[in-house]
């Protein structure tokens, strides 16, 4: 079986703003849990590297419009066992359903992990 073709995540979010906006919708919106979740991989290095969660915290802040604080990184963070559920890279599927059902009600259980993963078919 061939390696599924794999995109950075800005190609990801040009493509479904292009999206979005031609659909006339606005932009998509993440729950915090949803963002943690997503941003999972980055703490877990940030950590290993000796940064705190007040240290990440106040990264996010700098370089985005984004408030969270170092407790909401601590509660939110997803375990590389929870991401890496079947060998691929994910949000945990309890996130995903409870981040989506708070962020979009008419639409529950829809994953945001399609927002930073794709793949094509061979």
């Amino acid at each position: 079986m061939s390696k599924p073709k794999m995109y950075p995540v800005e190609e990801a979010i040009k493509a479904q703003k292009a999206l979005r906006s031609a659909a006339g919708l606005g932009p998509e919106q993440f729950p915090i849990q949803a963002f943690v979740g997503m941003i999972s991989d980055e703490i877990e290095s940030l950590r290993k590297r000796g940064k705190t969660d007040n240290e990440i915290a106040e990264m996010i802040q700098q370089n985005s419009a984004i408030e969270i604080t170092p407790q909401q990184i601590a509660e939110n963070y997803a375990s590389p066992e929870e991401r890496h559920q079947h060998g691929e890279q994910s949000v945990p599927a309890n996130c995903l359903r409870s981040a989506a059902d708070s962020a979009r009600p008419s639409a529950p259980g829809r994953s945001v992990a399609l927002v930073f993963q794709f793949q094509t078919s061979p």
